[in-house]
């Protein structure tokens, strides 16, 4: 359609052309009047201005059609990758079927020989309990006969019953008797049984005497412990306050000492330390905080269990006390009495672990503080006896070596060994002496 009109447009221009070439030409020849002209001027105008319509038309067809033609390329290339897109999706997904379909075959043949090892132990089962109850129907038929024999037993104990009945009658008479004497006896346990609650009555006086005292002891206690306490807390106070500037003084002299010889050695090593161990923390850290939030959580899970179980056992000892009817009153008091002294020693234990481990931290902060100059280890009384005696002995041995050593040269110049290692005696001793006073010093 557009090239026809193309064409069409062509024509009508070479015939306009053609026209205006003969007109110059008849104008040549002959004069042509003016309206003629006029009129194919009008023509031409008109020509020209539908040949521009035309070439406007033309222009606005072409530019439509390779709009509709991109839009057209742009819809195949989506319908082409929407195809591969979707086969691919098929494929995929057959590969996941026929996976699932092998997986599921599997899973039956895994059922199908599980199936199969379980009715084998069924079937064992089975004739293990036909075992079983064939046992069982020997064991009814011994039972049977038993039973028989008791029965014949029961016929037995049936006579001798009636025998019995007889001697009961003759005793009866003889309660009949006793019943007169207990009568008797009677006012002779009334008697005795005013005297036991007196005793019970000194009884309790006696335990509430001893649960007072106990609980007197144990506020002294308790006092004793605060006032030791505080004053624990205002001494830990002035060694708090004296660790504090001498930590100041010492880590300002430590980061001057490192920033000017070990900070260009240190900083490298451990900055490769850090980016080494840094993965290992991020993937660690959560597993740890996790086994240590089980951890609090079955500490606190515990305790309340403890608590759970020390409130029954109270509970527990209480209502085995109250069965007897002579601490029935005492008995939450007996109980109470029984767990504050058990409990005041153990808490004096803890106390007294808390200010070990509290000096042993003071103790040992200070001999890192001064670089172990305050913390020297005492010499025993063993060792410092031991010394005397070797440096008591060197003296000794010096002192009587130049006698020893006059009287060999004297009976036997030939022996110079001799002499020499007397003469080498007071030098060992003198040494011995100085490594004496040496350890002494120390």
């Amino acid at each position: 359609m557009v090239r026809l009109a193309r064409w069409t447009l062509l024509a009508v221009a070479a015939c306009a052309a053609a026209a205006s070439a003969a007109a110059a030409d008849a104008q040549e020849q002959t004069c042509v009047a003016p309206a003629v002209v006029a009129d194919l001027e009008s023509k031409i105008g008109a020509l020209e201005l539908s040949s521009a319509d035309a070439s406007a038309r033309l222009d606005a067809g072409e530019h439509k059609w390779a709009s509709e033609r991109l839009a057209l390329e742009e819809k195949l290339d989506k319908e082409k990758l929407d195809h591969h897109t979707t086969v691919k999706l098929l494929r995929n997904t057959k590969f996941s079927s026929d996976q699932t379909v092998a997986l599921l075959e599997q899973k039956l043949e895994d059922a199908e020989r599980k199936h199969r090892e379980q009715l084998g132990r069924l079937e064992t089962q089975v004739q293990a309990l036909e075992e079983t109850v064939g046992s069982v129907k020997s064991d009814l038929a011994a039972q049977q006969a038993l039973a028989a024999k008791r029965e014949a037993e029961v016929a037995e104990s049936r006579e001798k019953l009636l025998k019995y009945a007889a001697k009961v009658k003759a005793l009866e008479k003889d309660v009949q008797q006793s019943r007169k004497s207990n009568e008797a006896l009677r006012s002779e346990l009334e008697s005795k049984e005013e005297a036991v609650a007196a005793a019970e009555i000194s009884l309790s006086a006696l335990l509430s005497s001893y649960y007072d005292e106990g609980v007197v002891v144990a506020a002294s206690t308790v006092a004793k412990l605060r006032e030791q306490a505080e004053q624990s807390s205002g001494t830990l106070a002035k060694v708090v306050d004296t660790l504090e500037s001498t930590k100041q003084t010492v880590v300002a002299s430590t980061d001057k000492f490192y920033s000017e010889n070990l900070a260009a050695t240190v900083d490298p090593i451990l900055a490769d330390l850090r980016q080494a161990a840094d993965p290992h923390v991020q993937k660690y850290l959560p597993r740890v905080q996790e086994e240590v939030a089980k951890a609090r959580e079955e500490a606190l899970k515990l305790s309340h269990e403890g608590l759970q179980h020390a409130k029954s056992a109270r509970l527990g000892a209480i209502a085995a006390l109250e069965q007897s009817e002579h601490v029935r009153s005492h008995a939450r008091t007996i109980v109470d009495a029984a767990l504050v002294a058990v409990a005041v020693p153990l808490a004096l234990v803890q106390f007294r672990f808390l200010l070990r481990v509290l000096w042993w931290l003071l103790s040992t902060a200070v001999c890192v503080l001064t670089l172990g100059c305050c913390c020297g280890r005492k010499r025993s009384a063993k060792r410092k006896s031991a010394t005397t005696a070797r440096t008591t002995a060197a003296a000794e041995a010096a002192a009587a070596a130049p006698t020893s050593s006059s009287s060999s040269s004297a009976s036997a110049p030939k022996k110079k060994p001799a002499g020499t290692g007397a003469s080498t005696g007071p030098a060992s001793g003198a040494s011995a002496a100085k490594r004496g006073g040496k350890k002494g010093g120390r």
